[in-house]
């Protein structure tokens, strides 16, 4: 039973009395006692902000202008104002029902005042806002929201997503367990002497207010630990109440009701019964469970009442209440207090419901309620209860008799808060964004937040100083304290405020303390809820992505350090698991969701880059609930279970991704993994600051800590539909893809390469270092490597790519951009049609109803003149109103059928609910699923969409042609076919789409859309949108294009075909050798390193001249066309090349021949002089004697009248050189391709071949990203028209009911226990610390003895990323510009 929610909430301070109170004569409360280190204890400052701005000058880089901090002269933010925003960037926890209570006290008093307000957020609405405005409604009438929110005063919001208990009003936060009620309270006071006394008895409000965010299990008040369920059974009988509130936070309210009772003798006497006299709940519940209908035997109200005076009276009459507090004579008088109690009770035991007590039970009642008295305060009760319980915390507790505190816990949940000496608010939240909120108009945060240790659990209390620290320190020592003796500090002179830490497992100082805050250099502002949060986080993806490339970029980044230690590591886990054969795990990927489906994308990525590792990716949820022994196991059918003794085998390495840092399986997965495998846990998080990042840093240390994060720079995203977040982890585990295969590649011996590594070549500039860098075991990590530097180089221009294509994509002025979004628009009349004919129905309807003319009948009228007296038209008149009555019935299909031919869609598709089905890769048509269906999660059941998503060319014709129906609506993305390792592929989906699209009633089948780099035309789309790229040709397509730029014949004999292709690939890599670094390497083909022939044909100038020559002489009669120039008689060619790859010959008949070129032409392999090496914008053929061209033969007038024809248009220069062609079909384009693929030689094959990893990188890192990209746009354009329908209110598309983002509680595989778990592990890794499990510190060492730092010969051998260049040499000119 847990709780998705969110703590927000303020502390409005009060100014102190007397500012100059802590002086040398009466000094802060200090820490002697529990901690006498003398070198502590200068740390200890009159002011906890004293020694908090020592961090100022302790951050890198701080100047006084890189901070914005409140300023005093500027007045704070109205605490609503506040609430909202907190609450705005809480609410991605969750939202389902809201909730505010506020209590206020009276300066220097503790008399009390609260109002509460709780409401179940409906549907469409945004509970953050909701609840402030509800509130300030609640608040009119009983003299307005300032009347509750002036200091002193505690605000808690909670934000609430139902799991444990239904979700209605009763069920919401704040709780309430006890009615309210009125007491004699007495507290502890500073006299003007300065000495601390118990005051004079005041009558004010007692109860407590709770916000809870976890889940609430058991709790052991006595022998045995107690449900929830009964627990609140037993709540009822002890407390009198009938409260029948199912949520387990409702309880912990009645906790603090029973337990929290300094100061009130009427509490502290009922809490003497429960734990002096009963031994057991069932006392409570006369003998039996704690169940609804046991019985009641707990004293009743008269009989506390009764016990309450017998204390108040001997409490005046007693020294102890006239004695300063703490020294050794109040001590004394207590004691003496605890006599005459015992003895007054003994004497009237007859009187007051203790007949059957013996003495032994007296003692204990009275000094249990008499401890309860002095100690039992609401922190020291929160200590208890957190000892006590099982689950997990992060609580919020105000209790009304001390006056503007409130106490925060924290275990197993996060919670913090954050201050700052300018500002008299603290504010506190599960979030750490929502402390980090303006709290003045000029944007400026609370400069210093302190996160709560939710490991070990913590508790905080912040608030006027209730001196029980000198009350508790004179009744207990060290020894026999019942916890930790807290730290205490006095906030700031200028504020009536104290700040005391009490970690659950052990003490603290003031000193220690304040390291653990951190300082916010900058403040998080709410989204802004009036504009489309998607279409914001859509703009914001190519500057993410950019701020991606230059963080990988610079060598000084924390993300390199990271990604290098990660590259040692990696060669250790290497040089362990190679014996033994790819059987252990090298590399595990956990996470949920988004993240997971990304994971396992980047796992299969890295295995084409290391093709012998194994690298598993696994749900974080299965990582906990298997790692389990019984009976806490979870079962995972189909799932081959990872257990711990793997792990502690292999000790893999651990990536652990979640873009919010604290889901709740991927934290407690981290910290589990963390105690098993120490330092080879890695992080990839949204943000620099997460809860994820703490646990490593508590683990390892703030160095190594540090150097174990990655973060994607996407930052916070309230918003559900995932977009710049998914794109931001891709992008940034691309960058690690890249950075990780460039160290491996220069961890490689110096020497000449293998042969087998086809076509590596050690660069010139690798000689210096690299020579002298072979050390053992380098060699053989290398090897692994399926690619070499050059590929790698070129895989670095190929993601730069993505740069120049997204604004395109993502602009709204943008080609493409206007282009997808038409076509979402387009679909989003078909979501909305069924209300679009119920409102022309109802209007038609309503209009010949009240006029009583219907269409027929008014058309009847019209030609008659309206005339009702000619008998003889009464027979046409009841025809005419069948006609009427016929039109009623069918109006919902007419008006359809009309909107659809007016707007020009398929008349004849099914009626109703439309059904989208999203066809991709894995990683792809997941995240789309998730973000469509959480655009629509708002939508009406009348306009709403059934969304699916799956892989075309593996499970789309099993899962869903059975389902195909008029009108469904298909998302299909199609890799580049004109890649030589993607044409199978893309053909394998068009057939898949095929086989769907035919699957028609009344010729009609499902609307198919699809989108690809591929400008090859389908007839089975409705739609086809291609998307421009500005990447380089591969060597596959480039040699494609080379050979139908020449003109081929039916008649070519098969060792011509077969010269020429070996020809043209060795052609191409002498050239790249002879251009070497003067030539763009934008301009150059991908893979050409591999296109040299190493035992093919003689490629010297004889041969080449000869072949050239005699295609020249053959093709003198035809027309000369450049590359560029390939429509109509390229067709041909194809038609021929096709026909001679199935098998035709010259000696076919006239009818196998009919479809081929009625004049048969031979090779001739000619190009134009201005065309491009990757076919853009330079001569392949014209490199002159001695380079290999294949122009050679030709004469100079030749090549001058091969002229280079520009595009006709943008989709022209990016699409398929046979598109437009009045003879190729889109599928024989395919097949052509293919058929020129079969009929290469297998020497060239196998040269292409090696570009193959490289080619598949590209679309799983590039091309299948912007198709990712491409269908976001799309299908947030569906959405945005949809979500406005007619006569309605729009939803938002940026949410959904449930309103959770970010799951930070079990979901559903919980941690029960957790430390006893934590505690095996670290013992399990103790007792196989061998020298192979030294930590990762000691193994980086020995990485770096043996493979060496590549991270030198990265920046060295490889080129920065083109963003970074072009902005150097743009920052370069502006500075020339500017000395000019």
């Amino acid at each position: 039973e847990n709780h998705m929610c969110g703590n927000v909430g303020l502390i409005l301070l009060q100014a102190s009395p007397t500012p100059n109170s802590h002086d040398a004569a009466h000094p802060p409360p200090s820490n002697a006692d529990a901690d006498p280190d003398p070198e502590l204890q200068p740390l200890a400052s009159p002011t906890l902000t004293t020694h908090l701005s020592s961090l100022l000058t302790a951050s890198p880089g701080y100047t006084p202008d890189s901070y914005t901090f409140p300023e005093p002269t500027l007045p704070l933010t109205a605490p609503l104002p506040l609430l909202l925003s907190q609450s705005t960037l809480t609410e991605m926890r969750g939202g389902q029902s809201v909730g505010l209570a506020c209590t206020s006290w009276a300066s220097l008093t503790p008399s009390s005042q609260t109002l509460r307000v709780r409401l179940v957020v409906p549907k469409r609405s945004r509970g953050s806002s909701l609840l402030v405005s509800t509130f300030s409604r609640a608040a009119r009438p009983r003299g307005g929201a300032a009347k509750f929110l002036t200091a002193p005063a505690v605000a808690q919001g909670h934000l609430r997503f139902a799991t444990s208990s239904t979700n209605r009003t009763a069920e919401a936060h704040p709780h309430v367990w006890s009615p309210p009620s009125s007491r004699l309270v007495y507290a502890v006071e500073r006299t003007a002497e300065g000495s601390l006394r118990y005051g004079r008895a005041v009558r004010c409000a007692v109860g407590n207010v709770v916000t809870h965010n976890g889940d609430f299990d058991t709790c052991r008040i006595y022998d045995s630990p107690l449900p929830v369920s009964s627990l609140g059974h037993w709540l009822n009988r002890v407390l009198g109440t009938s409260n029948d509130v199912g949520s387990d936070s409702a309880k912990i309210a009645g906790y603090f009701d029973v337990f929290a009772t300094a100061g009130d003798w009427h509490a502290s006497a009922r809490l003497g019964w429960v734990l002096g006299v009963a031994e057991s709940e069932a006392d409570a519940c006369e003998g039996d469970d704690c169940k609804p209908t046991a019985g009641n035997s707990a004293p009743k109200k008269d009989v506390i009442e009764g016990w309450r005076d017998v204390f108040e009276e001997k409490w005046e009459a007693s020294d102890a209440s006239k004695t300063d507090v703490g020294g050794r004579g109040w001590v004394r008088e207590v004691k003496r207090l605890e006599s005459v109690l015992v003895e007054t009770f003994l004497e009237r035991k007859y009187t007051h419901s203790m007949q059957s007590w013996p003495s032994s039970k007296v003692k204990s009642f009275v000094s249990a309620a008499l401890t309860a008295f002095l100690t039992a305060d609401a922190a020291s009760t929160m200590s208890a209860m957190l000892r006590s319980a099982t689950g997990s915390f992060g609580v919020s507790v105000v209790c009304a008799k001390e006056r503007g505190s409130a106490v925060l816990a924290a275990w197993g949940q996060p919670m913090c808060f954050s201050c700052d000496p300018m500002a008299a608010v603290v504010l506190y939240g599960s979030e750490s964004t929502a402390t980090a909120v303006p709290v003045q108009e000029n944007g400026a945060p609370l400069r210093y937040r302190y996160n709560l240790d939710d490991q070990d659990g913590e508790v905080v209390r912040i608030g006027p100083p209730n001196h029980r620290r000198e009350v508790h320190e004179s009744l207990f020592s060290p020894e026999s304290s019942p916890f930790p003796t807290p730290a205490y500090a006095t906030f700031d002179a200028a504020y009536d405020c104290e700040v005391s830490f009490q970690p659950l497992t052990r003490p603290t100082s003031i000193s220690e303390a304040a390291e653990r805050f951190i300082l916010q250099p900058s403040s998080v502002a709410p989204p802004p809820l009036d504009r489309d949060l998607v279409q914001m986080d859509l703009d914001d993806i190519p500057n993410v992505l950019r701020s991606v490339t230059r963080e990988w970029s610079d060598p000084r980044s924390l993300m390199r350090l990271a990604a290098s230690d990660f590259v040692h590591l990696f060669s250790d886990v290497r040089e362990r698991h190679r014996p033994e054969g790819g059987r252990a795990t090298d590399v595990l990927i956990t996470g949920i969701e988004s993240s997971l489906w990304l994971g396992e994308q980047f796992a299969a990525d890295l295995k084409i880059l290391f093709p012998s590792i194994n690298a598993v990716a696994v749900s974080a949820n299965k990582l906990l609930g298997a790692l389990e022994e019984m009976p806490r196991m979870v079962h995972f059918a189909g799932y081959t279970r990872l257990r711990s003794d793997d792990l502690y085998r292999d000790r893999p390495l651990v990536i652990c991704i979640s873009q919010s840092g604290q889901t709740f399986a991927t934290l407690h997965a981290t910290r589990l993994l963390l105690r098993m495998l120490g330092g080879n846990v890695f992080l990839l998080t949204g943000t620099r600051d997460s809860k994820m990042r703490d646990a490593v840093i508590d683990a390892l240390g703030p160095e190594a800590g540090e150097r174990r994060v990655l973060h994607n720079l996407s930052g916070v995203r309230p918003c559900e539909p995932s977009t710049v977040a998914a794109a931001a982890m891709h992008h940034t585990l691309t960058e690690f893809l890249i950075y990780v295969g460039q160290c491996a590649c220069m961890v490689a011996d110096s020497e000449v390469s293998s042969p087998s590594r086809g076509g590596r070549r050690q660069s010139s500039g690798g000689e210096g270092k690299g020579k002298g860098r072979g050390r053992k075991g380098s060699k053989a990590f290398d090897s692994e490597m399926a690619i070499c530097k050059e590929d790698l180089i070129d895989f670095r221009d190929l993601v730069d790519s993505l740069h120049d294509d997204l604004p395109e994509m993502i602009n709204r002025e943008g080609r493409l951009n206007q282009r997808l979004r038409a076509k979402g628009q387009q679909w989003a009349r078909h979501i909305t049609e069924p209300w679009r004919v119920m409102v022309l129905s109802g209007a038609y309807i309503l209009v010949t109803v009240i006029s009583g003319y219907p269409i027929f009948g008014f058309l009847f009228g019209c030609a008659t003149g309206f005339s009702a007296d000619n008998p003889g038209l009464v027979g046409v008149q009841y025809a005419l109103r069948v006609l009427d009555a016929l039109f009623y019935i069918f109006l919902p299909k007419t008006f359809s059928y009309l909107l659809r031919y007016l707007e020009g869609r398929t008349i004849l598709a099914r009626h109703g609910k439309r059904t989208l089905v999203i066809c991709d890769v894995p990683y792809v048509y997941k995240n789309l699923e998730n973000y469509v269906s959480k655009l629509f999660a708002l939508s009406y059941s009348f306009i709403n969409l059934e969304v699916h998503g799956t892989s075309a060319h593996d499970e789309m014709v099993h899962r869903f042609t059975h389902r195909v129906s008029r009108g469904v609506l298909m998302l299909l993305g199609r890799p580049d076919g004109r890649i030589l390792s993607m044409l199978k592929t893309e053909q394998t989906i068009m057939l898949a789409a095929k086989q769907a699209a035919f699957i028609e009633n009344y010729r009609v089948g499902p609307e198919i859309f699809t989108i690809g780099h591929n400008n090859v035309q389908s007839s089975i789309a409705a739609k086809h949108i291609c998307i421009p790229s500005s990447r380089r040709k591969f060597l596959s397509e480039s040699l494609y294009d080379y050979a139908m730029a020449a003109k081929s014949s039916s008649f070519m004999q098969e060792q011509d075909f077969s010269n020429s292709a070996r020809m043209i690939l060795d052609s191409m890599y002498n050239q790249s050798l002879k251009l070497g670094a003067a030539y763009p390497r934008r301009l150059m083909t991908i893979g050409v390193c591999h296109a040299r022939m190493d035992d093919g044909l003689d490629s010297s100038a004889g041969s080449v001249s000869s072949t050239s020559q005699r295609g020249g002489a053959q093709g003198s009669k035809g027309k000369a066309r450049g590359r560029a120039q390939s429509e109509d008689d390229h067709a041909e060619e194809v038609l021929a090349l096709t026909a001679k790859a199935s098998g035709l010959r010259d000696d076919v008949d006239t009818s196998q021949r009919s479809s081929l070129p009625a004049t048969p032409r031979s090779v001739n392999v000619s190009f134009a002089p201005g065309t491009p090496l990757s076919g853009r914008s330079s001569s392949f053929f014209g490199g002159g004697g001695g380079g290999g061209g294949l122009d050679e033969g030709l004469s100079d007038s030749r090549r001058k009248s091969h002229k280079y024809k520009p595009p006709a248009s943008p989709d022209d220069m990016h699409g398929d050189p046979l598109m437009g062609s009045k003879h190729a079909t889109p599928s024989l384009s395919l097949e052509s391709r293919f058929a020129f693929a079969m009929k290469l030689p297998s020497e060239a094959r196998e040269r292409l071949g090696k570009v193959m990893p490289i080619e598949h990188l590209y679309e799983s890192r590039v091309g299948s990203f912007e198709r990712y990209i491409s269908m976001l746009v799309a299908m947030h354009a569906m959405a945005e028209v949809a979500s406005k329908p007619w006569l309605l209110p729009s939803w938002d598309t940026s949410r959904s009911q449930s309103n959770l983002r970010v799951a930070t509680t079990a979901c559903p595989v919980c941690v029960e226990e957790e430390e006893d778990i934590l505690d095996l592990s670290s013992t399990r890794a103790d007792s196989l610390h061998t020298e192979e499990f030294d930590s990762s510190k000691h193994t980086i060492i020995e990485a770096k003895k043996r493979i060496g730092d590549p991270m030198d010969d990265v920046e060295r051998l490889f080129p920065p990323s083109n963003i970074v260049a072009v902005e150097e040499e743009d920052e370069i000119k502006k500075k020339a510009i500017s000395k000019v």
